[in-house]
């Protein structure tokens, strides 16, 4: 019996012990509380003061503190009614999905919040996939980098990318679920990892996951790249997050290169929004990613009717006739610019983002929409 209750005892704690790193790992207010970003960066300082670890029994017990206030104020009071957009299936509305990317010391945790404010205030719940690189870290994974061998760092990176798709599937699948109009913004996303690996290990990390650079871009509705303090704004450059805890190490310099990386992963997103610094003040920075984000959601919105005509005309007897029109090169493909000027012919008319988005909603994929 002795034996019995000890070997319950030790079972009940390992128990414990695993419902809390769950917690600790899924902890939405744990991860962005951290902010930080990339690819081999500790941001566990900051983590542990706003989040301190629940002391236990030997100090096995590991957690962190779960605001349930969260979840209220990520809500709206009033959603908007004038959000239509559908899912392919039919079945449930369109969840805009963003990626918030860029480099260090860009306003990124700042942003954040300015969305929220906005897009709650506009009739959208809104959601926070946290950053995954950080997420692994906290957990007590180590980036190997390349000094760690090949197969370790790939082993790794494979690891990220899977948690980072399962991440947003997550998130998405939650939103959808709603039935509410909703925006879910990625703390970066799965093309960020590329700026930390030679070309030849990307492109080998690809085709071990069997993934493609144009399946990952099509994951989001927006790339929104906030260009780092380093870049234009040298005096406002710092190596402290707000609350004066330091989580970066980049010199100005190596910032701007980072920077520059990360833009050109993301340059072929159809709807890739670089945010500079040339506004007269940072708050006019935040207005503008709070404008390339609304544009994007009404973009969806105003799109919907086109993309459900155009649907309907690229089928059936009609649909060579229409492809036809629509394809004024004549080179068996329409890409957005053709869609943009051949949709008038129907008596309607849409941006070039717009057109941009149809052209992903009708072919999923990005570029060129083909003869179904």
């Amino acid at each position: 019996p002795q034996l019995t209750w000890v070997t319950l005892g030790v079972a009940c704690e390992m128990a414990d012990l695993v419902a809390r790193t769950a917690g600790a790992l899924f902890s939405l207010q744990g991860a962005l509380a951290v902010g930080s970003f990339g690819m081999g960066m500790v941001a566990m300082n900051r983590l542990n003061r706003q989040f301190p670890r629940q002391a236990g029994q030997g100090g096995r017990k590991l957690g962190y503190r779960l605001d349930k206030t969260v979840q209220h104020t990520h809500k709206t009071q009033d959603p908007t009614a004038g959000y239509t957009k559908k899912t392919a299936k039919g079945d449930s509305l369109y969840v805009t999905r963003i990626a918030l990317t860029g480099g260090p010391c860009a306003g990124k945790s700042s942003s954040m919040e300015s969305l929220r404010n906005l897009l709650i205030s506009k009739g959208y719940d809104v959601y926070f996939a946290p950053e995954v690189p950080t997420i692994m870290m906290n957990g007590g994974c180590k980036y190997p980098g390349m000094e760690g061998g090949k197969e370790s760092l790939m082993q790794f990176e494979m690891g990220l990318i899977n948690l980072q798709l399962q991440v947003e599937r997550t998130f998405t699948q939650v939103a959808t679920s709603t039935g509410r109009p909703s925006v879910v913004i990625m703390d970066r996303g799965v093309m960020d990892i590329k700026a930390y690996l030679p070309e030849d290990l990307w492109n080998e990390l690809l085709d071990r996951l069997q993934l493609t650079e144009s399946t990952l871009l099509g994951r989001y509705d927006l790339c929104l790249h906030l260009v780092t303090a380093a870049h234009g704004a040298e005096n406002f450059y710092t190596l402290e997050q707000a609350e004066g805890v330091s989580v970066r190490s980049e010199s100005p310099e190596q910032a701007r290169v980072l920077d520059d990386k990360m833009r050109e992963c993301w340059g072929r997103h159809p709807n890739h929004a670089v945010v500079d610094n040339s506004s007269k003040t940072f708050e006019l920075k935040l207005e503008r990613v709070n404008d390339h984000v609304m544009q994007t959601v009404q973009a969806l919105t105003r799109a919907d009717l086109a993309a459900s005509f155009l649907a309907k005309q690229l089928k059936g007897k009609a649909a060579e006739e229409t492809f036809k029109a629509l394809d004024t090169d004549g080179s068996g493909y329409i890409d957005a610019a053709e869609l943009q000027e051949g949709v008038k012919t129907f008596g309607m008319e849409v941006s070039k983002l717009e057109s941009e988005m149809l052209v992903k909603d009708l072919s999923g994929k990005i570029g060129k929409l083909g003869l179904p």
